[in-house]
């Protein structure tokens, strides 16, 4: 996870321990990594080790996973579709619909709206990785 403080410092974690990155190390290139669905196992096993609040959410997941398609997978690295993992996305249904008053009124609860429980990246992505579009 990334938390940004007024300095322009990114805050990032791994098994419960901050690092800092400031902003200016930037450079994410969206084209060296590639984005699938992933296991309930393996997205677990990625938040407990990068995010400061490792337990994982309670309701039905979706997780996704960030692949970066130009890495070398080292020892230890979760991997998916033999990519290093390097990034979490997991979607969970909105608790209830008063969610989706104000931005979403005309998504069917359910069916076509989620909320982003974590989103996790490790040190390796770019400080700027969860902002690009």
């Amino acid at each position: 996870m990334q938390v940004g403080n007024s300095r322009g410092f990114t805050q990032r974690w791994r098994y419960g321990t901050p690092t800092w990155r400031h902003v200016s190390e930037g450079g994410f290139r969206a084209q060296r990594y590639a984005v699938t669905a992933v296991p309930k196992a393996t997205a677990k096993a990625f938040v407990q080790r990068h995010h400061f609040l490792s337990g994982w959410p309670a309701d039905l997941q979706r997780p996704y996973g960030l692949l970066d398609q130009e890495a070398p997978l080292g020892a230890g690295d979760l991997a998916v579709e033999g990519l290093p993992l390097v990034g979490i996305l997991v979607l969970v249904q909105p608790h209830e619909p008063r969610v989706l008053e104000g931005g979403f009124p005309h998504l069917e609860f359910y069916r076509e709206s989620a909320e982003i429980a974590r989103l996790v990246l490790s040190a390796s992505v770019p400080s700027d990785g969860d902002s690009e579009q």
